[in-house]
């Protein structure tokens, strides 16, 4: 039982951590369509 506990705690984790880097990710995106935009015009 401990052990699908400790299971669950690290797959939260891991997803957790994977959102966090979406939304990195999609901010990084953001400023790099704001610099590309601002280079077009």
């Amino acid at each position: 039982m401990q052990e699908a506990g400790l299971q669950f705690k690290c797959t939260l984790l891991m997803v957790q951590h994977i959102r966090s880097n979406i939304v990195l990710l999609f901010l990084v995106l953001l400023l790099l369509l704001e610099v590309y935009t601002h280079a077009l015009l």
